[in-house]
């Protein structure tokens, strides 16, 4: 979660009753232009107490360091904490700086430039539905922001498809050959509406502001929302900022020829034309919302297949593809995101990836139901798609999409599949596997890019075991999957101090299908278990230049577990 605050000046006071002032005796008296320790980077290693005392804070590691900000309030300098990067910054050089459960007043002089949702610490709501946490017990202090919203959300889609297929066969150089041709019309309309709500307290309540958290929202505590209420209110944010409408057409046709030039020789090549029609956000033209697009595009493709034997193939091919944004990141909507704690926005600027694609690959088919390949493969990508994490002016915390320039991946791929025969205790068993190893770039001078794609992990393990035995109709597959670490979110270079780019770790997942053949045969009876290990999925972020994951020294972005799935299913053929 992104909580951002811009401190200009922080007394901690321990008081016994309600203070009107500042008062004499601060136990921590912070000030953003005295005592600030920090490197050539404008990043904060020490804020040391203005006070008597030496209750001085400091942060060692640069990863959770704030930014110390000139003329930012009044013409005074401000530090800046960022909550991605963790919720506490400032360790104390004591325990605490006040016994637990004592009474305590903090008094702030700050800027807030981010609300999101925080469920802990004690709450200390101001006017306007903003809320200032502050950790009472922890050994550090945190403060954060905050706006109580729910949201009601509605989408429709709507997709219409037609089209067919034309294929004529003839005999040329001894051998049957094959042109076809195909028209496909696709129209998708959607509508999504949602409508936000907020608590407010339109007039400042310093008696509601102070009760504790399990009362502070009681009903009692609620009124009208007029502008002369000193209660809560619960209301809607009006307008049509937070719904789109969309509408594509896709008219593709495609021309195909398929030729056998000798016995050893195949040929498949043709083209594919597609014209996208795009509408999103409004019909009106001058609705800030609208953006209307028509692209076409000439999607050429070749394969080559070459038998050396009746078991063995070369296969080359190429071929041009695009991918189109999902019309969720094309729609000018701001909306917050709660598994990725922050808010995300579209951008109607998103352009089409068109991707050149390149393949090598040696196949040999040793036995039925065998199978051993092994390929090589390019992909070139013009304008791919990624998601960034963009901190703007004050720190907000908005994940946007964006084009950069180009990017490639290459790699390897083998894959197998072999019966154990040669054991006769293993002779029902079959084991396969596909392994691949990528090597992807993108780069871009504009956006300062030259890493992985996002998304793409380096190496991919695919392994499973099937038990059949045929004759009572039982069987039983065992799979695994791996993938290795991968960019999950892309982090924001541009900005002042840097957001470093979020990776999904590596886990192992296992599944578990076992099936049974009833009513002589007329019937199957399937049992399937997804992610027998429920193991944590940990999205994290590099303290050091490190990519790799380390456990209890990288900081978590989020974790989560995706549980365990159990689902039988029952199919009945009337056809045996």
């Amino acid at each position: 979660m992104k909580h951002q605050l811009l401190l200009y000046c922080l007394p901690l006071i321990v008081v016994n009753k309600t203070m009107s002032q500042i008062p004499k005796g601060e136990v921590l008296w912070l000030k953003a232009d005295k005592g600030v320790v920090m490197d050539v980077n404008n990043k904060v290693s020490e804020w040391k107490n203005d006070g008597k005392n030496d209750n001085n804070v400091s942060q060692s590691n640069p990863f959770f360091q704030p930014v110390w900000v000139d003329n930012v309030l009044g013409n005074k300098p401000a530090i800046f904490f960022d909550g991605v990067n963790g919720k506490y910054f400032l360790s104390n050089s004591l325990s605490n700086l006040t016994t637990a459960g004592s009474p305590r007043t903090v008094f702030i002089v700050g800027l807030l430039d981010s609300l999101a949702i925080d469920n802990g610490g004690g709450d200390f709501p101001s006017a306007g539905g903003t809320m200032f946490t502050f950790r009472r017990s922890a050994p550090v202090f945190s403060l954060q922001a905050a706006r109580i919203n729910h949201s009601v959300a509605a989408k429709a889609d709507y997709i219409y498809t037609a089209g067919g297929d034309l294929a004529y066969k003839y005999n040329w150089l001894g051998q049957k050959q094959t042109v076809k041709g195909g028209y496909m019309l696709q129209i998708k309309d959607r509508l999504y509406d949602a409508v936000l709500f907020a608590n407010n307290l339109h007039k400042d309540n310093d008696a509601l502001k102070l009760l504790p958290d399990g009362e502070i929202f009681r009903p009692e505590n609620f009124g009208d929302g007029s502008a002369n209420s000193n209660l809560f209110a619960f209301d809607a944010l009006i307008g049509n900022t937070y719904r789109y409408l969309a509408n594509t057409i896709l008219n593709a046709g495609y021309l195909q020829s398929d030729n056998q030039f000798t016995e050893k020789l195949r040929v498949v090549w043709g083209l594919r034309v597609e014209d996208y029609d795009q509408l999103i956000g409004s019909v009106k033209v001058y609705d800030p919302r609208h953006t209307h697009k028509r692209v076409t595009d000439f999607l050429p493709g070749v394969n080559f297949t070459y038998k050396l034997n009746t078991k063995t193939n070369i296969r080359l091919s190429g071929s041009q593809t695009v991918v189109r944004p999902e019309l969720r990141e094309l729609a000018s909507l701001n909306l917050y995101d709660f598994e990725l704690n922050a808010s995300v926005q579209g951008n109607p600027n998103l352009e089409r990836t068109k991707v050149i694609n390149g393949d090598l690959r040696y196949e040999l088919y040793p036995a039925s139901g065998e199978v051993f390949t092994l390929g090589v493969f390019y992909k070139h990508f013009d304008k791919p798609i990624e998601q960034l994490l963009n901190e703007g002016g004050g720190g907000a915390s908005t994940f946007s999409y964006q084009n950069p320039e180009e990017a490639t991946a290459y790699g390897a791929e083998l894959e197998f599949r072999k019966k154990l025969t040669f054991l006769n205790a293993l002779k029902n068993f079959t084991f396969q596997g596909n392994l691949a190893y990528i090597y992807s770039r993108v780069t871009d001078l504009g956006f300062d890019l030259d890493r992985s794609l996002q998304g793409q992990s380096p190496y991919v393990l695919n392994f499973g075991l099937l038990y059949d035995l045929e004759k009572p109709g039982f069987s039983a597959t065992l799979l695994f999957n791996q993938i290795g670490e991968r960019i999950y979110l892309v982090g924001d270079k541009s900005a002042g101090a840097g957001t470093p780019d979020t990776y999904e770790a590596p886990r192992a997942v296992f599944d578990l299908q076992l099936s049974k053949k009833i009513l002589k045969k007329t019937g199957e009876l399937r049992l399937n278990i997804s992610d027998l290990l429920n193991q944590t999925q940990y999205f994290y972020q590099n303290t050091s230049d490190n990519k790799k994951f380390q456990k209890g020294e990288d900081a978590y972005r989020f974790t989560r577990k995706v549980g365990t799935t159990f689902s039988i299913s029952f199919n009945y053929s009337f056809l045996n």
